[in-house]
């Protein structure tokens, strides 16, 4: 693993929210803040970055805000520590 790969770990995850198509997505925590982490799996590293510039794009009160892309991040999993692209945006109030 790189040491670019090393930085998600500021993100303190709480919970799995659900499973989709191309990722899974977590409830995280950083500074006092909630954020969902959205990490994509490798087969649909295509949509991440499509997924944040159109997001990026979108300014909106009622449109979930991207706060960032890190095509590498490093997260724990059930196979141990792992490096994947990840999008970090805005919680729903609902989650």
């Amino acid at each position: 693993m790189t040491d670019a790969c090393a930085h998600l770990d500021e993100y303190r995850i709480l919970r799995k929210i659900g499973t989709g198509y191309s990722a899974d997505v977590f409830e995280a925590e950083l500074n006092d803040r909630r954020f969902a982490v959205k990490i994509f799996k490798e087969e649909t590293y295509d949509f991440a970055e499509n997924e944040f510039q159109m997001g990026n794009k979108l300014l909106h009160p009622f449109i979930i805000e991207y706060e960032e892309h890190r095509k590498e991040a490093a997260f724990n999993s059930t196979q141990g520590r792992t490096c994947r692209q990840a999008i970090v945006m805005e919680l729903a109030a609902k989650g």
